[in-house]
């Protein structure tokens, strides 16, 4: 879509239904002002796009069973009504570059999609996404990306895995005819996270960034008695971030892999202990 015919929808409400479909109805006018600035600052970062796709994924939040996900359980879990937005051109000059407000510009080439050891921070996400994508037969050119978010960083609510969704959803609907499906691109967030960020997620976060509700992969719709669509939550600044507790987390999934191991060998035992037994008495 050209850059003035969406702003000339979002300005006669030609979005309405979508933005209804999103957010609460109290917010709308103040999130149609939101994507106009996100549309005009990609506009000033790239002013030679004129043809442009926009995309939005949530946040989400743990209802129960918190980071259980982590150690192969159950949780309870849902969006929200926070997401991160993403203007895109897409090109053919084989590179990906991101600006996120608040954050400089980076790049990401087409032609190097190898893990870099040392690298940091979202380009490193981005290149994990774009490799999966290869890997899964699907031929990217590049693209120029302008997002914004209101995902708290750090809160819990999985910015991180906004992020991911958001650009995996672009590649999927541009490049693939939105054919990889809702639990895949959380399985590609997944990856990138396990591989090229180096922490060992879990796929809840990347599952509840997808706005599809048709595919299960082990997931099932919890009718549940709360409010007709959006219920209140209470969110308290701890004054920690998420991030810091990467150590601890990988710390427990190590116990678990232990004690597994040890259970392994303490069962082995007693049915060697037993198969001896037998031979015995025969």
């Amino acid at each position: 879509m050209k850059i003035q015919d969406f702003q000339d929808n979002v300005t006669c409400g030609g979005f309405d239904n979508i933005f209804a479909n999103i957010y609460k109805p109290q917010d709308i006018e103040s999130q149609e002002s939101r994507y106009m600035s996100a549309v005009e600052k990609f506009t000033a970062l790239y002013p030679n796009r004129n043809d442009i796709h926009v995309y939005s994924a949530p946040g989400r939040t743990e209802i129960g069973g918190n980071h259980t996900d982590h150690q192969h359980g159950c949780v309870i879990a849902g969006a929200v009504d926070l997401d991160v937005i993403g203007v895109v051109a897409f090109h053919d000059e084989n590179i990906i570059r991101i600006k996120s407000e608040g954050y400089d510009e980076f790049a990401v080439s087409l032609d190097d999609l190898d893990v870099h050891i040392g690298e940091k921070g979202s380009s490193e996400i981005v290149r994990g996404i774009a490799a999966r994508f290869k890997d899964l037969g699907v031929e990217i050119s590049g693209f120029d990306m302008y997002t914004t978010s209101n995902v708290l960083g750090g809160s819990g609510i999985s910015s991180s895995a906004a992020f991911e969704t958001l650009i995996a959803t672009a590649i999927d609907s541009y490049y693939n005819n939105n054919q990889i499906g809702a639990v895949e691109i959380a399985k590609i967030g997944q990856y990138a996270e396990n591989f090229y960020f180096g922490k060992k997620s879990g796929l809840m976060d990347a599952r509840l960034a997808v706005r599809e509700e048709k595919e299960r992969s082990a997931i099932d719709k919890v009718k549940a008695a709360y409010g007709e669509k959006y219920d209140p939550m209470m969110m308290h600044d701890s004054k920690r971030d998420v991030a810091d507790l990467l150590h601890e987390e990988t710390e427990v999934r190590s116990v678990r892999e232990f004690l597994r191991h040890e259970q392994q060998q303490q069962a082995q035992q007693k049915q060697n202990k037993k198969k001896s037994r037998d031979s015995w008495e025969r």
